[in-house]
């Protein structure tokens, strides 16, 4: 009889513990769900850590980059200026010895190619850093956009864009629009000197081969000079747009001010 009751009473609180293990069943999934949120939150905010500790060194490289491209540039436009100037300087001793005669006129002839070979390769070479300046100046401005993502409010203490757009650019390297900015570079400046050297040397070759008039021979270097310098400019811009035609724009201004 006693075992008989057990087995009644337990059929009676039966309803009632299954009740109570439906009631743990249901709950279960929930709390597993909000462990797999908080397990999901925890693991991006450390892949937003792990990115914003990566991008600060990509960061300190670019910049580091951006001063070799500076570096390397001031060296050879320095360089390229010594040897003229120190060509000048052999010219003047030259022109008081043989007193501008046809001493002068060879040794000139020698020099002049020289310089120019120095002043082309000087020049392709500044041509290349100015356009790498470029580009890791766009990469700066995308991980300064990375910084905006992440907080806001930062965006008001940048002194520089964080936008990877042509303006933007510009804008972060102080260069302006003006169809005489490309004579206000180093490139630029090189090219004037190239030109320069190409006129003078035309013209003294010319002279020599075919004895002409003062006027003529003036004609001859300023032509010189125009050609050489519009073969300087056209390479440049046709560097330049093969570079322009690969870049991508991932965080343009108009975007980020039309959303």
């Amino acid at each position: 009889m006693g075992f008989l009751s057990d087995i009644a009473r337990f059929g009676r609180y039966l309803p009632l513990i299954i009740t109570a293990l439906e009631k743990i069943a249901t709950r279960l999934p929930e709390r597993n769900g909000l462990a797999t949120t908080a397990n999901e939150d925890e693991a991006e905010q450390l892949n937003i850590q792990r990115m914003a500790q990566f991008l600060s060194t990509e960061h300190f490289t670019l910049q580091g980059a951006r001063s070799g491209t500076i570096s390397e540039a001031n060296g050879r436009s320095s360089g390229f200026l010594t040897a003229v100037s120190g060509s000048l300087v052999a010219l003047g001793f030259i022109a008081q010895i043989s007193g501008l005669g046809e001493i002068f006129t060879y040794f000139a002839l020698i020099l002049f190619p020289a310089l120019l070979f120095l002043g082309i390769s000087t020049y392709v070479r500044l041509v290349q850093l100015a356009i790498a300046d470029a580009l890791y100046t766009q990469a700066i401005n995308r991980i300064r956009h990375f910084y905006t993502d992440m907080a806001p409010q930062v965006a008001d203490y940048l002194s520089f864009p964080h936008y990877d757009d042509a303006e933007s650019l510009r804008s972060a390297m102080m260069i302006s629009e003006s169809r005489w900015q490309p004579f206000f570079s180093s490139s630029g400046q090189i090219s004037v000197i190239n030109s320069i050297i190409a006129g003078v040397f035309s013209a003294m070759l010319v002279n020599v081969l075919w004895p002409l008039s003062t006027l003529a021979v003036i004609g001859v270097g300023l032509a010189g000079l125009a050609i050489a310098l519009v073969l300087h400019t056209r390479y440049s811009r046709q560097q330049q747009d093969r570079v322009r035609g690969q870049l991508e724009f991932r965080f343009p201004r108009e975007q980020a001010e039309n959303s």
